[in-house]
């Protein structure tokens, strides 16, 4: 049994009323002994919440649309004689997903006294990414990282667009307060500037070619006026 960023507080098993640290206890672990009773069950407090405690990572340190995990603390599994006890530790991986109901759908003891969750939903998604319509991203599009704008967002599929992906292309265009025809002249507007500018500097090049051939022409015949002045 589990909550998370909270104390477990329904249907707690009797066996568990007498738990040490109970209060805070995010996650409980019940062992039914099979019997009629319950006065022979297990109780183990296997996680407690707490702001200082309790650890929130990144499923992938570099992309945070991967997900969340939440590690949660709680107590000490009985060790052998001579090994040192080992604390129970209970992790949360809520993957990204679009699904609103958070489900679990795997538990494992990846490690002794150590309990992993797997519950993908829209909880996991960064809040760059919105949920609409019920939908991630409204259904027509996928939350990822965008690696050019270091930062998480919503792409959308072809026909849409908006935050949330849930506008038509010509919607989300005039949302940005750009029309299709301010559009196309701002396109013009620099094809005409790109032009002006090669043809500037395609006039500069010619100019200094012809200070050139003018400059050497001059050299060329201001030598020969010399030779034959001097000669005379």
């Amino acid at each position: 049994m589990f909550n998370i960023c909270g104390a477990v507080q329904d249907d707690i098993p009797e066996k568990c009323d007498d738990l040490a640290g109970l209060s805070k206890a995010s996650a409980l672990q019940v062992n039914t002994r099979g019997t009629v009773g319950e006065g022979d069950d297990w109780c183990f407090l296997v996680g407690s919440y707490d702001d200082k405690t309790t650890k929130v990572t990144l499923l992938e340190e570099t992309d945070p649309t991967k997900g969340v995990s939440l590690t949660y603390y709680g107590d000490f599994c009985h060790a052998k004689p001579g090994q040192k006890p080992v604390q129970r530790t209970f992790k949360i991986e809520m993957a990204c997903a679009d699904r609103l109901n958070p489900v679990p759908t795997h538990a494992y003891e990846t490690t002794a006294c150590g309990y992993t969750v797997y519950m993908p939903s829209v909880y996991g998604c960064p809040v760059e990414c919105p949920v609409s319509q019920r939908q991630l991203c409204g259904g027509n599009g996928h939350c990822s990282y965008d690696y050019d704008k270091h930062a998480a967002r919503c792409f959308c599929n072809h026909g849409f667009g908006g935050a949330d992906c849930t506008k038509s292309d010509a919607e989300a265009l005039a949302a940005t307060g750009y029309s299709p025809a301010l559009t196309g002249l701002i396109v013009t507007l620099f094809v005409i500037i790109g032009v002006l500018v090669a043809a500037v500097v395609y006039m500069f090049r010619q100019v200094a070619a012809y200070r050139d051939d003018v400059s050497n022409y001059q050299a060329l015949s201001g030598g020969g006026d010399d030779k034959d002045n001097a000669s005379l």
